[in-house]
């Protein structure tokens, strides 16, 4: 019975089922509960954006800490399932299959101090809208509705988080692969872009607030790496390991796959390439960036567990990095990681 059980975990998400679902959920919770009962401390954030501002000299600080964790746990949750739809509507995946969402749970817990609510988890939501976004572009018969959507999403997100405009470059990037050689809807991209900021500071100058710096991208590089202990170090490891697995999984799978599915996939790694500098740049945002970063990874990493030809390797593959899950979370509650 108990080899049965071991098999299935994995093998049980590959399924479609009524219940997949609900398992998430659970299991997600379960990983996370200790995180709402004991929240993480809050630490000033040094990116720059209007949510600093709100999540820490607001009416944010007031409210109770045990809500704010569990906030932070319903929007990784939710982003999660939101990402297996759109992978599962463009058929992005051999078939209907929730492991994305099982990966985003894993990774998610082993880099533990995610669960924290910062600007990365508010985030979250609309990295995922701007990505189905992107992918829309594919013939449609809109597309320069999607360009404006594309650019306030964008500009909009900037002004509450400024590391976020490295996905300008990201969507110029996007528009390239799927409406080549359109330099009107670059210049639409760009200008609905600025489109937000225009209208907050025409508000600050009418108000009286007047104060374009504010909304200036902070350039503060991180100058050395932080020292990383044996838990963060295998963590990384582990992680890394993990990616490279389902990428080439994945690789073997990108053969077989239409034009359109390719470009969606080449989209999703082009915004985990281009999130990875936000981990550096400013520093001080490592949590931040590993929360938008584990979008790609869980998508890809998703792969590992994937196939049918070695189910006893995923399944093993899968109690490994929970139990890395479990003891990353322990250590961060003892102040190790």
């Amino acid at each position: 019975m108990a080899k049965i059980f071991v098999l299935s975990v994995v093998g049980f998400l590959k399924k479609q089922s009524a219940f997949n679902v609900p398992a998430l959920l659970l299991l997600g919770f379960l990983l996370k509960v200790s995180f709402i009962t004991e929240p993480l401390a809050a630490e000033m954030p040094s990116s720059g954006g209007l949510l600093d501002k709100w999540l820490y000299q607001s009416v944010w600080i007031k409210l109770n800490p045990f809500f704010l964790a569990g906030v932070a746990v319903m929007i990784l949750l939710l982003s999660a399932l939101y990402l297996n739809v759109i992978l599962t509507q463009k058929r992005m995946l051999a078939r209907n299959q929730f492991l994305p969402v099982l990966s985003f749970i894993l990774f998610t817990s082993i880099f533990a101090g995610l669960q924290k609510l910062h600007a990365g988890v508010l985030l979250l939501p609309s990295t995922v809208l701007l990505y189905s976004q992107m992918i829309a572009l594919y013939q449609s018969n809109k597309p320069r509705t999607i360009v404006v959507n594309i650019g306030l999403i964008t500009g909009f997100s900037f002004l509450l988080y400024h590391p976020y405009w490295w996905m300008l470059v990201c969507s110029f990037w996007a528009l390239a692969q799927m409406r080549p050689f359109r330099a009107t809807e670059w210049m639409l991209l760009l200008v609905s872009f600025f489109t937000p900021a225009y209208f907050l500071l025409s508000y600050e100058y009418l108000t009286d607030q007047w104060n374009p710096s504010a909304h200036w991208p902070v350039w503060n590089p991180m100058e050395q790496w932080p020292p990383f202990n044996p838990w963060w170090t295998t963590a990384l490891v582990a992680a890394a390991l993990w990616f490279i697995i389902g990428m080439a999984n994945w690789q073997n799978v990108n053969r077989r796959m239409l034009i359109q599915t390719r470009k969606n996939w080449y989209i999703l790694l082009m915004m985990g390439i281009f999130i990875l500098p936000t981990l550096f740049f400013p520093k001080g945002n490592l949590f931040e960036g590993l929360t938008l970063l584990s979008l790609p990874v869980s998508a890809i990493g998703a792969y590992a567990f994937a196939g049918d030809k070695s189910p006893k390797w995923q399944s093993l593959l899968f109690w490994v990095l929970l139990a890395l899950a479990i003891a990353c979370s322990w250590a961060v509650h003892q102040g190790l990681m």
